[in-house]
């Protein structure tokens, strides 16, 4: 059996899927994680969908634009995370990338999750997680 769920995080994207095996066991499967509109609505939605260390076993990452990624700091801390694929993205994509995340108006800060993930996001999951497996896909 499959469930899909488009959650209702605003401007952004945040979707489950669940799988349920023929012995009911439950698979979790994510694609982005995150909200322009407030980051509080993902939080939200993380914990009306899923119980407290609850195994997601693959979250895949669009891109790392902040609406896509943001939520996914409080997902590795509140659910044990087994794998995340990202996209590959250029270093002249990363830099114009941390370039617009500095300019933002609400969240310009070097220390912020969103921000070190554009950077580094092996070294990034791996603080937040160290149980996560990080894969990054080439074109």
């Amino acid at each position: 059996m499959l469930y899909r769920s488009f959650l209702p995080v605003g401007q952004g994207a945040f979707y489950l899927e669940e799988f349920r095996t023929v012995h009911n066991k439950k698979i979790n499967i994510i694609y982005d994680c995150g909200s322009q509109t407030n980051k509080k609505i993902v939080e939200s939605e993380i914990r009306n969908n899923f119980c407290k260390n609850e195994e997601i076993l693959i979250v895949f990452i669009s891109h790392l634009d902040a609406d896509h990624v943001n939520g996914l700091e409080y997902l590795l801390k509140y659910c044990k995370v087994k794998n995340i694929v990202f996209p590959y993205t250029s270093h002249t994509s990363r830099y114009i990338l941390s370039i617009k995340y500095l300019c933002s108006f609400d969240a310009n800060n070097k220390e912020d999750f969103s921000y070190r993930l554009i950077n580094n996001p092996y070294e990034t999951i791996l603080k937040n997680s160290d149980n996560t497996r990080y894969t990054l896909c080439y074109r």
